[in-house]
């Protein structure tokens, strides 16, 4: 398995793919970032490190080179690339090694470039198309693809036999025990510990950190209750940003920050917290997607609190796993979070959730059947 950007213990890669398939006497090797310098077994599982960088793009270029040549030494039967930049390193593998190749789609990363916000209008749009270009193109030498969301289904328009939806669904790992992560905030002696809302995964505008900082802030005005943000992310400035804001702020914890977050810790978290917050910006790139953060928390049935979305509100409407909120309004958002907080969110989960909505081991035998015929 081999990836640029994501840490080498990614919760799809390592604890969701690579255990499922050493599990199922496969050898696995992953090869992406991490903080230790020397390879390591994990669970039987080979990581080699690969040093950890933003987005420097000679970085990011040597890197592919590095892992080419790591890759190539393996002499795997099966290369799973988990990111588009290593498509090319992909097709020299099987020009010299003959190996299966297959291509993992974790996200739609045309509409990423276009609707994201993160490129100029002149670049983007050229940009996004010679990113489509390079996938479409691809399928001449990718044996398989997997789509990692089933509103990604067949946008690379392959035939039926070529792919196939494998969600990130849910995947238990053991929880830290010895030296739990959950924070400590100052607190009056004999007081009951205050209520928490938990923010996770990656550190982004997009995924509406400041939204979710002003909605703590506005709950405070009228009762006391705690913000632990818990992610990543590669803008410096951003992390910058949110600790200057929340500067001498006794009820607000970041973990992780410009550092990745160990998985388990993350649902540590989310078990000991009181609700969760998914009050993403409404992109056209995020619009049918279902966060893995939706089927984390309704394993653990904590209430999430998530911005309106007619995919997300249908969702709810069947499953009740949290509270449809409108961002643009932070007075209504606040006095619907405090209403929930009187009766401790007794509308969700009043029925329970069964596990084929959200648990990995459902997607993990069809993972598992697939690879096998590739094989």
């Amino acid at each position: 398995m081999l990836t640029i950007l994501n840490p080498a213990l990614h919760s799809r890669i390592y604890f969701k793919e690579a255990l499922t398939l050493s599990q199922n006497n496969y050898q696995v090797f992953i090869i992406g970032q991490h903080k230790k310098t020397k390879p390591f077994l994990k669970s039987s599982i080979a990581i080699i490190p690969a040093r950890i960088f933003g987005r420097n793009l000679f970085d990011r270029f040597s890197l592919q080179i590095r892992i080419f040549f790591i890759a190539f030494r393996l002499k795997a039967v099966i290369y799973h690339l988990h990111t588009p930049e290593l498509l090319i390193v992909g097709l020299l593998l099987k020009c010299f090694t003959k190996a299966k190749i297959i291509y993992d789609i974790h996200e739609d990363y045309y509409k990423n470039i276009i609707y994201g916000g993160y490129y100029p209008f002149l670049l983007k749009y050229p940009l996004a198309w010679a990113m489509r270009a390079v996938e479409w193109i691809s399928s001449l030498w990718v044996s398989r693809f997997i789509y990692a969301e089933g509103c990604y289904e067949n946008i690379l328009h392959l035939k039926p036999d070529r792919y196939i939806v494998i969600r990130n669904f849910f995947q238990p790992t053991p929880l830290v025990i010895a030296s739990s992560p959950l924070p400590s905030f100052p607190q009056k002696r004999k007081s009951p510990p205050l209520p928490m809302m938990l923010y996770t995964g990656t550190i982004a505008e997009n995924w509406g950190i400041w939204q979710t900082i002003a909605l703590w802030k506005s709950i405070n005005q009228h009762t006391p209750i705690q913000l632990v943000v818990a992610g990543h992310s590669q803008n410096n400035e951003l992390i910058k940003k949110i600790e200057l804001e929340t500067k001498n702020k006794e009820r607000f914890k970041m973990i992780g920050g410009n550092k990745y977050v160990d998985y388990q810790v993350i649902q540590t978290l989310i078990q000991g917290c009181t609700f969760g917050v998914g009050l993403y910006l409404q992109k056209k790139s995020l619009e049918r997607r279902i966060p893995t953060k939706f089927y984390e928390f309704m394993h653990y049935r904590k209430p999430l609190i998530f911005t309106q979305n007619t995919t997300w509100n249908a969702l709810n409407k069947r499953l009740h796993f949290g509270v449809e909120a409108d961002i643009s309004n932070l007075k209504e958002t606040t006095q619907k979070v405090l209403e929930h907080l009187k009766t401790n969110f007794a509308n969700c989960y009043a029925e329970p959730i069964e596990p084929q909505e959200y648990n990995w081991k459902f997607e993990a035998k069809k993972l598992v059947e697939w690879y096998k015929q590739i094989i």
